[in-house]
């Protein structure tokens, strides 16, 4: 059926590519009347570019007569406006005192009285003359402004002439890359009328040709029936003699094991095909770093869903991996650090307590050993919210391998400075010095080494803290932080300020605890 209609779908094809061969043959003709009609566009251009050049300058003919007119014009009514005065001065009022003395003379003398009548006509003449005069010089105002607005009009028709001769210039050339268009126009219109033609023939062709292909694929059809039913009564009679063949698992591992080797290869990094299919596995790629909120509940959601997956299968689960071991790790040591905190400040201070002999001053010393490391943690928090590109930035938590390692280096190194500062003093004040005098003698005899073994530890860690490895370069953050803080302001500044502030009650030490210590030897010879 999928054939009959492909080659019915054909068929119309080829009819259509007809239709469309005979279509672009009329094309072709309206193409080449078109072509035709702009090579007669161009022949007449150039009658039209000639006579715009007669139109600019006849133009520039009649706007030069008519500026002429409107001098001319003006002339004249500046010669009737100086007429009218001489009429009305010196003619009109002559003639009427001449009318008086004539009309007077001609009461005394009736041979005047000739004379008398052409004085009247002469004074009636003289004012037809002021009248028409008069009009004249309007006519010739009114006159002489239509002329300048002509000659304005003739400039402006000058100019319009002009611009348009100029333009016309080019006229030909677009009408010759129009006719230019034209002619590749109607020759790829009587391409595409032979491509249509070629097109037409070969559906038509092809029409044809898969006749038999429709009815080998009917003989085909009929075998494939016969072959599927064949099929499905087998797969019946399967299911019939092992109903649970397809809902087995080892159907599926069967699958996947005979799949080809590419994709036999890409399962195999999710069941263990090699040893029959007896471990799966899921990777997860968090979207988190190490020891971050987002990374260790993601950790506890990924054990909660092993666990329920567990319950419901009956499967031994779990979460496996570096980042897991880590999780697991930081838990361990995160759980135990503030019981090592507590037995190490306790054992410190029960040393210091049975060195020194004076409890205010072990406390004092265990205290400041404690904030050495409060503040050596606290640079490092700080150090988060540094971008990757900046020195000791880049590292969004503090290890818990390192974080260890920081408190008990640092716990220990800061004891020994202390031990070393603290038992000069005890040296000097069990000789029956006072507490400033021992503070002081301390401090001279112990000041140098303890500034220059602290700056031997700190060329050390500092080469610790440029490693780009996180753990190792906080740890040599920290201790260097811990170490330089500790050997100027702590061991230099605020343990003899606090010594000083106690006064002598910092060498007290209670009388059950004197008579229970034993004494060690301090004292150098």
């Amino acid at each position: 059926g999928g054939v009959g209609r492909l080659r019915d779908g054909i068929s119309q094809a080829a009819a259509g590519a007809g239709l469309l061969a005979t279509g672009s043959g009329r094309a072709g003709e309206g193409a080449a009347q078109i072509s035709a009609g702009i090579e007669e566009a161009a022949a007449g251009a150039d009658r039209a570019i000639e006579a715009l050049g007669r139109l600019d300058s006849g133009s520039g003919r009649l706007a030069e007569g008519q500026r002429r007119a409107a001098l001319g014009a003006r002339a004249l009514r500046d010669e009737l406006s100086a007429l009218m005065p001489v009429i009305r001065q010196a003619g009109l009022a002559r003639a009427r005192r001449l009318r008086s003395r004539l009309d007077a003379a001609a009461k005394t003398d009736p041979g005047l009285a000739g004379a008398a009548r052409e004085a009247e006509q002469l004074v009636e003449a003289l004012a037809l003359a002021r009248n028409q005069a008069q009009r004249a010089r309007s006519t010739s105002v009114r006159l002489r402004d239509g002329q300048v607005d002509l000659a304005e009009g003739g400039a402006e028709l000058h100019r319009g002439a002009a611009r348009l001769d100029r333009e016309a210039e080019s006229l030909p050339a677009g009408l010759q890359q129009l006719g230019d268009g034209a002619a590749q126009l109607a020759d790829g219109i009587e391409k595409l009328t032979d491509g249509a033609d070629a097109l037409s023939r070969n559906l038509a062709a092809g029409a044809e040709a898969s006749r038999p292909l429709q009815r080998g694929i009917n003989r085909a059809g009929t075998r494939v029936t016969t072959s599927a039913t064949r099929l499905s009564d087998q797969i019946g009679d399967l299911r019939r003699s092992s109903p649970r063949l397809f809902d087995s698992a080892y159907f599926v591992l069967s699958a996947l094991d005979g799949a080809p080797p590419e994709q036999r290869r890409r399962a195999g990094e999710v069941i263990d095909l090699a040893h029959g299919g007896q471990a799966a596995q899921m990777l997860i790629v968090p979207r988190f770093t190490f020891n971050t909120p987002g990374s260790e509940a993601l950790y506890e959601r990924l054990q909660a869903d092993a666990a329920q997956l567990a319950a419901d299968s009956g499967l031994r689960t779990g979460v496996t991996g570096g980042p897991a071991q880590l999780a697991d790790y930081t838990d361990a040591i995160s759980s135990r650090v503030p019981l090592v905190i507590v037995a190490i400040t306790l054992a410190t201070f029960l040393v210091l307590l049975l060195v020194l002999r004076a409890l205010p001053l072990a406390a004092i010393a265990v205290g400041l050993n404690l904030l050495t490391v409060a503040v050596a943690f606290g640079v490092l928090t700080l150090l988060f919210n540094l971008p990757a590109s900046w020195p000791l930035g880049g590292h969004s938590y503090v290890d818990a391998i390192g974080a260890a390692g920081i408190f008990g280096i640092v716990f220990g190194l800061s004891i020994d400075y202390a031990v070393f500062l603290l038992s000069r003093m005890r040296e000097r004040h069990d000789a029956g010095a006072s507490n400033e005098e021992a503070i002081e003698f301390g401090l001279r005899r112990t000041a140098r080494v303890i500034t220059g073994a602290a700056a031997i530890m700190v060329a050390v860690f500092v080469a610790f803290a440029a490693a780009p490895i996180a753990t190792v370069s906080q740890l040599g953050t920290g201790l260097t932080v811990a170490v330089v803080l500790d050997a100027t302001v702590v061991r230099i500044v605020l343990l003899p300020a606090l010594m000083l502030i106690v006064g002598e009650r910092v060498w007290w030490l209670p009388r059950s605890l004197e008579r229970v210590l034993p004494k060690i030897g301090l004292h150098a010879s």
